[in-house]
């Protein structure tokens, strides 16, 4: 029995060497590459400010640990999420508050009401949902506010947070590159 290089060999066939086709390879890494690119993603939180919010800069290049409870406060209005919850006069940082406070002076005027009904709330929710998950609640707060807002304005929204429990706050900023000294 002949071997098969030998019948070869005797038949005359020769040996033809195959090459790979780039073609179908290239398609297959640059599908993969499309994907990998449209799955990856490099900040934790996606954040969005509205026209009215002209956020400050600063050099901090730490990122938050976990998804806090975000309260925008823009030049007309206050925001807990994408949930409007008050106006702000434009002009003054002027509260247009609706409700009504208590006269027997068991409120403090510093505190907006509606913005401390709805924080109460998620403050109560996120304990539940961290007991549940044998965690526990961390308080933390996303403040994102307008560069020219006035400070008595960020003040009250402050303590207003304070007074629902949360007091891990973050202030969110445009992030600006500096060159370290070496």
């Amino acid at each position: 029995m002949a071997f098969a290089a030998t019948k070869r060999k005797r038949i005359g066939i020769k040996h033809v060497e195959r090459q790979i086709q780039m073609t179908s390879l290239m398609d297959m890494f640059t599908i993969l590459l499309c994907f990998l690119l449209g799955t990856y993603d490099s900040v934790q939180l996606q954040i969005t400010p509205s026209e009215n919010l002209t956020m400050p800069t600063s050099i901090n290049d730490k990122l938050p640990s976990q998804e806090p409870v975000s309260v925008m406060i823009a030049k007309n209005a206050i925001l807990v999420g994408d949930s409007w919850i008050v106006d702000v006069s434009p002009d003054t940082g002027d509260v247009n508050s609706r409700s009504t406070l208590p006269q027997d002076g068991s409120w403090d005027p510093l505190i907006i009401p509606e913005l401390y009904q709805v924080l109460k709330t998620r403050t109560d929710r996120l304990r539940e949902r961290a007991q549940m998950e044998g965690t526990s609640f961390t308080g933390k707060l996303m403040l994102m506010g307008d560069k020219d807002i006035p400070y008595g304005l960020l003040k009250r929204v402050m303590i207003t947070a304070g007074k629902a429990e949360f007091g891990d706050f973050q202030l969110l900023t445009y992030q600006t590159y500096s060159r370290k000294k070496e």
